[in-house]
């Protein structure tokens, strides 16, 4: 049995298989590092620390205290949605870092 030649063509065709899964794999683990950043700043950006949340249903939670800023004084409603709006990014950047390969929907808009 004889083993095929290795001419210059098959030799090229062989280096620009790898180069191209090369290419694809840095571009994923890209793609990954970013939502993992993505995660990370959103998770620092949320603010407040939210002591206690119970699940009312898959859409729907309750949050029963927020913990106060230093100063004591409570959380205003412009900050309390901004740490949901951030808690909700930060999960979705979490979750699809896992799934890089998949397409991320568009983020929600920015509470005002």
């Amino acid at each position: 049995m004889s083993l095929p030649r290795f001419t210059v063509r098959r030799l090229m065709l062989a280096v620009a298989v790898v180069a191209v899964i090369l290419g694809v794999m840095g571009f994923l683990k890209r793609v990954r590092t970013n939502r993992l950043k993505l995660a990370t700043y959103h998770l620092d950006q949320r603010g407040g620390a939210l002591i206690e949340s119970f699940h009312v249903d898959q859409n729907r939670t309750i949050d029963t205290y927020f913990k106060p800023k230093p100063g004591g004084e409570k959380m205003t409603d412009l900050e309390v949605r901004m740490f949901h709006w951030h808690d909700a990014l930060a999960k979705k950047y979490k979750q699809t870092a896992e799934t890089y390969w998949l397409p991320v929907e568009p983020d929600p808009p920015r509470p005002k």
